[in-house]
């Protein structure tokens, strides 16, 4: 949504981010013309498209620790374009 990787920072004080987050849904409501309900960061995104289709085990359960794996190989990849393209680098090619 924003076009960039947004950094968080988990040293924020959790006072601060609800503060922050309330803020951030008026803001969105002010702009969009509705509720802001969903986190659009790379780790939410990635888990909810992953949890689309789920790789599931034996069981016919959803596998989450290859789902958490897939989560963490897809954020690691977009993370490492977001260097090269900040650092006007050729972007790397997914294994």
């Amino acid at each position: 949504m924003a076009g960039k990787f947004v950094n968080h920072n988990d040293k924020i004080a959790k006072g601060k981010l609800d503060d922050g987050f309330e803020r951030t849904q008026n803001l969105f409501y002010v702009r969009f013309g509705k509720e802001y309900t969903i986190c659009g960061c790379w780790d939410c995104e990635s888990l909810l498209s992953a949890l689309e289709n789920p790789v599931c085990g034996a069981n016919g359960q959803p596998d989450m620790d290859e789902i958490a794996k897939k989560v963490n190989s897809d954020v690691t990849y977009y993370r490492l374009v977001e260097v090269h393209r900040r650092e006007k680098k050729p972007l790397p090619v997914r294994e």
